[in-house]
């Protein structure tokens, strides 16, 4: 039936207001809007009425609109009230314990976490209901570790099913009721060993995200290289960072929402942390592209990504202009909320770029961030057009990770749609890309802190070019210096951080009887200690006294190390310096183009260039500017300086060289005047909006700071900043005929090690070796392993303790042949294999003086007094022949006060004596190979050395010497013959063989050893009294030669394809001699003292040298393959026939005596060999006939019954997991009616299933069978069990395997 025209007209009267989202312009009654215990507050045009309370506790009504006359929600006669937070349950944790259990968790309250026997426990133990209804710390997980995948735990307030973990195995999970799932709701196992997806989360109507939550989650760094991603130690989940390599391109699409379910003051709040997020990406060296749309009903484009990337409409400040512009109300009636067009939007500009040039938008990195409430009331579900956007961009990644895209959401408003919108954002790989925060001014602060991370160096020179009460922005590097004089004067001075450890200044600062407890350093923090000064090594300021010149200041630079890293911040960041790779990003340059020389092209190419110091003005910073003279304007400048007071110098050049920058006089600018109390100071300029240090305050020549503390230059007045570019000025002039390439030098890597503690390895069998150090840190923390992969840091892991050596090498011939490292720590080896921690070596406990703890067990029953113990214990450490454990020690150290609380807390714990390992290396197992696997060879404190069976890390072997072992060489084979070389404390060399559990030979040496280096059968040691030795394999002394510095590390330089070998010499004076026996072949000048040396193949590059510094730095020189080193290059002295012995060498003497016994004996000795053969092969045969009839033997041998069988033991202990693997040998008969019987000594081990039947055994096909074995000893030994095949009904074996069971590694460490 058809409607009247005029009911249609009526029909869409009525309903365009609704579809369009209008608001009803009709008021709402004053009805009880109240809530108990809490405030509520009006918009402003009244339409809304929003509800808060105290902290800790929750609205159970959020907000309520006024809809067509009436609020909704209705309000009920029972008033809305305020609730406590509570956070949801974890009771889905598996595995383990969890107390205390409780129906409800509130803010504050804390839970514990234990796993059962067997499993191992990852994430937080003790996890805090925090403020925003959410769990501190990770999930806990207590898992076996024996599955492809992790176990993925059970998030709190979850419920997961699916307990199988292996490739293609799938988990999923729901959340209990009333709390919405955010993240993935399946997870999948991928080959690679990771699960899909994101960890889930539940979340209550309350819960939400805190700044440092979303700050580290969206993006906490923008960095244009980003290689690695940080990750929070103890948890799984991975900080988000916006990734584009240099040189690659960035698209930003940003999505706001202008609808009525947004209010203004929100829309307002959202426009600025837009622009707030555009300006901060402006910090970083990316160029990224723009789009910007609001939405509501209709969409309207702020700037379309063709608009931004054709020109046309690309000037940041118009675009922020444009956006500010644009009013809440000028989207009129016009009010729904139309996500799913918003979305279609930008798939539509997306599709453009892809049209236009496909091998752009392949390379290009996809951004899009949705600010909306997620409540949708037309278009339809956005879902569809959300999945065409990452379709666009899967489609070319065969791997399926949406690796190019981020999709982004936050939630506006107090009414978040949470569940709908989790399905508009990327989902992968463990990042978080939906937060959801209490108020939009929480969103600005989280981009604020976007650029805050002080972690890193690479985001230098950033500051505040605007004013504000907080001032130290403005100057975050800037350092205050004071020095104590002994005289009791206080000399001043300015410097600038460059890194979280460094200060650069003025050499001229300090003078040579300063000591780092003078020294001050003022960067408004508390408890900023010093702990040294490190002047350039060239600097000298008598040097031209006979030219006329008093004071010279030609490298006027130093740095001062500070006790402690300091933490970055707003307030504290570093300056850039030239010649680094941060200073290359900050420039937007490419890799192949961040030369100094470049830099210097960039900053410092014009004839006058814009600069600026600070300078102390009384109690305040201010800035003075200066203009640097160059070319034309130069020579006047230099000039000027023979008019310094006491110069006398005619020639100008020698008092300011091409290593200084010159400021002041009047032509072409005047300039402002350093004063006393400047030096030191960073010459900036401001290169875009980052802040680049080109020099360093030095000298002037004239003082006008008398009266006034910012004067102007006058004609003659000049200053002279010495030059952060003259690095490239100071190279060697003979580069050319230099045998070595250099390759990198940060002098601010940060890295604090010796040689015994790095290592270079082809970590992952690619064929490119990297470089992995164990890093000191500060002595007492921040101790790492680091993984270097060319210049970058590839990955870092925390170590627990001071590292002591770490080696690489192989431990099995499983392919691929990737090796492993070792890291030596306290009493422990830390295995680990793929970068990922695999095994743990414990020492075996000391023997404890009997009287020791008949001593303890006195105190422990109060039969002695704490002051009577201490004498006891005295009297033992005197005499007794086995020292005193750690415990007795500290407490013989305490104060008489502190003694009865010592004995209270310990006097109830056994009595333990554990040695530390002191010194590591590597000996091959049987073969000689590079790719061979190698046993581990560890010196302890104790005096004894112990060989490590590379599989099993059981002690193959264990020989003692008369002192502490220090330094240590090994070569040979363990199953053949070896020896190890070893330097102790008490300054002798000892050398062990395989025939000998003490040492075979003593060398003495006449001061103590502080490098040990084998080259080919001789032993070169370096002594602390500057010399260095060479000695035979036995000990007897070859050569000795005088060094000019101390030693401070010794390396082997070994050339195979060469035939060369060398020892390198890192000596105090910032040389490295390079000395062929006794005879110096070269010489390589360094800019710091070398720490350690590691010399060999660096990448895929052969004749790589890597040193560290004692300052932190990293140096990489590479051998050119011209190089040639021959007796051209020796220091005088006699030639090296004279230290070559001419007599017959042992082994050949021994070749020719055996070959002469051959040809006398000939007969007779072929009969013996064909009697002893003869005997091994009927050896052979009777034990090959035994293990047949006993069936102890991995095949049957029955032909009716073809069965292969073999056994793989898993697990550390005290619970093990035994998989038998079956197999039916025959071409074409199952097997059938088979079973399988354990036998093992019941007080040593327990099983779970001792007989069990096999089911019919296909043939080809592999059957594995598990089964689980507990250890039940605490003696720290081992067992075999054996394994019977049967056929039903009879009891001869039909295949037996014996299976050695291996030391149970919890129950022997207790």
């Amino acid at each position: 039936m058809e409607r009247e025209p005029w009911l249609n007209l009526f029909l869409l009267a009525i309903l365009c207001p609704l579809i369009n989202g209008a608001p009803s312009s009709v008021s709402c009654p004053d009805e009880i809007l109240s809530i108990s215990e809490g405030r509520y507050s009006f918009s402003k045009d009244e339409s809304s009425v929003r509800y808060s309370c105290s902290e800790g506790y929750y609205p159970t009504i959020r907000v309520r609109h006024c809809v067509n006359g009436k609020w909704k929600p209705l309000p009920q006669e029972k008033l809305s009230e305020c609730r406590k937070i509570t956070c949801p349950n974890p009771r889905g944790f598996e595995n383990g314990e969890m107390y205390p259990y409780q129906r409800q968790y509130f803010v504050n309250d804390t839970t514990h976490y234990t796993c059962y026997s067997g499993y191992v426990f990852r994430g937080s133990g003790t996890r805090v209901c925090q403020g925003n209804g959410k769990w501190s710390g990770s999930t806990p997980i207590c898992g076996r570790n024996s599955d492809d995948c992790p176990d993925p735990g059970t998030p709190a307030g979850s419920t997961r099913a699916g307990n199988m973990f292996n490739i293609d195995d799938k988990v999923s999970y729901y959340c209990d009721n009333k709390l919405t799932l955010i993240g993935s709701k399946e997870r999948v196992c991928r080959e690679n060993g990771r699960w899909s997806g994101t960890e889930p989360e539940c979340y209550a109507d309350f819960t939400y995200d805190t700044p440092e939550e979303a700050s580290e989650g969206f993006s906490s760094s923008l960095k244009a290289n980003l290689a690695v991603s940080q990750q929070n130690e103890g948890t799984d989940q991975v900080g988000k960072k916006i990734q584009v390599g240099k040189g690659g391109k960035l698209d930003i699409y940003i999505a706001l929402d202008v609808s009525d379910s947004i209010d203004e003051e929100d829309f307002e709040k959202a426009k600025n942390v837009i622009k707030t997020l555009i300006e901060k990406i402006s910090y970083y060296e990316v160029s990224p592209n723009y789009e910007i749309l609001i939405f509501a009903t209709d969409v309207v484009r702020i700037v379309s990504m063709r608009d931004f990337k054709s020109g046309q409409k690309n000037k940041l400040l118009d675009i922020l202009k444009r956006l500010e512009d644009f009013e809440y109300n000028s989207k009129g009636d016009r009010s729904g909320t139309n996500i799913a067009q918003a979305y279609k939007s930008i798939l539509e500009s997306m599709q453009i770029e892809h049209d236009r040039d496909k091998e752009e938008f392949k390379k290009t990195q996809h951004i899009v961030i949705m600010f909306t409430d997620g409540q949708a009331n037309m278009g339809g579900n956005p879902r569809p057009q959300v999945d065409k956007i990452k379709y666009l961009v899967q489609q070319y990644n065969p791997s399926g990770e949406e690796e190019n895209l981020d999709m982004y959401v936050f939630g506006m408003g107090d009414d978040v749609n949470a569940e709908d919108i989790n399905d508009f954002k990327t989902d992968r790989l463990n990042e978080k890309f939906f937060f959801k925060l209490k108020d939009l001014d929480d969103l600005q602060e989280t981009f604020d802190e976007m650029i805050d991370e002080g972690s890193s160096v690479a985001l230098c020179g950033l500051y505040q070019d605007y004013e504000s009460d907080k001032k130290r922005r403005q100057y975050p590097w800037l350092a205050k210096i004071s020095v104590a004089r002994n005289d009791g004067k206080i000399s001043n001075c300015v410097g600038s951080l460059v890194s979280s450890n460094f200060i650069l200044t003025a050499a001229h600062c300090f003078r040579p009887d300063d000591t780092p407890d003078r020294i001050s350093v003022d960067l408004e923090l508390k408890g900023i200690k010093v702990k040294d000064y490190i002047p350039h090594p060239r600097y000298d300021v008598k040097s031209k006294k006979n030219l006329g010149i008093p004071e010279y200041y030609e490298f006027d630079v130093a740095l001062i190390q500070l006790a402690a890293p300091v933490i970055m911040g707003p307030e504290l960041r570093p300056i850039c310096i030239p010649c680094t790779k941060e200073t290359s990003g900050a420039l937007k340059l490419l890799d192949k183009e961040g030369t100094c020389r470049k830099h210097q092209e960039e900053l410092m190419s014009s004839e006058t260039v814009k600069a600026t110091f600070m300078s102390v003005v009384g109690a305040n910073i201010e800035k003075k500017q200066i203009t640097i003279k160059q070319g034309k304007w130069r020579d006047a400048c230099v000039e000027d300086a023979k008019k310094a007071e006491g110069i006398t110098a005619q020639n100008a050049r020698d008092i300011v060289t091409d290593n200084f920058l010159c400021s002041g006089g009047i032509e072409p600018t005047v300039d402002d005047i350093a004063c006393k109390g400047d030096s030191g100071g960073a010459t900036f300029v401001v290169p875009g909006n980052r802040l680049v240090q080109v020099g360093i305050v030095s000298w002037g020549v004239k003082d006008l700071c008398q009266n006034n503390r910012k004067p102007k230059s006058d004609s003659h007045t000049r200053d002279y900043h010495t030059s952060l570019f003259s690095a490239e000025e100071l190279k060697d002039t003979s580069v050319a005929s230099s045998k070595w390439l250099d390759a990198h030098y940060d002098p601010v890597a940060n890295l604090y090690t010796f040689s015994s503690c790095i290592a270079l390895s082809d970590l992952h069998g690619d064929g490119e070796n990297k470089l992995v150090v164990g890093d000191l840190g500060t002595g007492v923390c921040n101790m790492k392993l680091k993984v270097y992969r060319g210049t970058g840091l590839l990955s870092e892991s925390t170590l627990l303790d001071l590292p002591t050596g770490l080696v690489s090498f192989l431990m099995d011939l499983h392919e691929p042949r990737t090796p492993a490292i070792a890291v030596a720590s306290g009493p422990f080896i830390y295995v680990y294999k793929n970068l990922r921690p695999y095994f743990k070596f414990t020492l075996p406990s000391l023997e404890v003086n009997p009287l020791e703890q008949d001593v303890w067990s006195q105190a422990k029953e109060d039969m002695i007094d704490p002051m009577t113990l201490k004498e006891m214990l005295e009297g033992l450490r005197d005499k007794a022949e086995i020292p005193l454990s750690v415990r007795s020690l500290r407490f013989l150290m305490l104060e008489p006060q502190e003694m009865e609380n010592f004995v209270l807390l310990n006097k109830e714990q056994p009595i333990r004596r554990q040695t530390v390992i002191t010194c590591i290396g590597t000996l091959k197992k049987n073969m000689a190979d590079e790719d061979a696997v190698s046993c581990l060879v560890i010196g302890t404190e104790n005096g004894d050395v112990y060989i490590l069976d590379p599989e099993a890390f059981t002690i193959l072997y264990k020989m003692s010497l008369p002192s502490t072992p220090t330094l240590m060489d090994v070569t040979g084979q363990f199953d053949v013959e070896f020896r190890i070389t070893v330097a102790c404390r008490n300054g002798n060399i000892y050398i062990l063989r395989r025939d000998s559990l003490k040492p075979k030979y003593c060398i003495e040496l006449s001061s103590h050893p502080v490098g040990l280096v084998r080259m080919g059968k001789n032993v070169v040691v370096g002594c602390t009294h500057e010399t260095l030795h060479g000695y035979t394999q036995k000990g007897k002394k070859l050569w000795t030669t005088y060094l000019p510095a101390p030693v401070t590390t010794m390396a082997l330089m070994d050339l195979p394809t060469r035939g060369f070998q060398a020892v390198l010499v890192g000596l105090a004076n910032c040389e490295v001699h390079m000395y062929r026996d006794k005879n110096l072949i070269g010489t390589i000048k360094t800019p710091d003292v070398v720490t350690s040396i590691c010399f060999g193949r660096y990448g895929r590059e052969d004749g790589t040298l890597i040193m560290t510094t004692k300052g932190g730095g990293l140096i990489v020189k590479i051998l050119k393959r011209t190089a040639v080193f021959d007796d051209r290059d020796s220091a005088p002295g006699p030639p090296i026939a004279q230290s070559i012995r001419l007599n017959v060498p042992k082994k050949t003497k021994l070749y020719v005596d055996q070959t002469l016994r051959e040809r006398e004996n000939a007969v007779a000795m072929h009969r013996a060999f064909q009697m002893d053969l003869s005997r091994l092969r009927l050896a052979a045969a009777r034990a090959y006939v035994k293990a047949l009839e006993s069936s102890l033997t991995p095949m049957s041998a029955s032909l009716t019954e073809p069965l292969k069988m073999n056994a793989v033991v898993q697990g550390l202990g005290p619970s093990f997991k035994l998989t038998l693997n079956i197999q039916n040998t025959a071409a074409s008969r199952p097997v059938m009616n088979l079973a399988i019987s354990f036998l093992y000594d019941e007080n040593l081990y327990s099983m779970r299933t001792a007989f069990f039947k096999i089911p019919l055994l296909v043939p080809g096909l592999n059957y594995p069978i598990d089964t689980f074995v507990e250890c039940l000893s605490d003696k720290g030994i081992s067992d075999i069990i054996k394994v019977f095949v049967l056929r039903e009904g009879k009891s001869a074996p039909l295949l037996t395997a014996h299976i050695n069971m291996p030391v149970s590694e919890g129950l022997a460490l207790n």
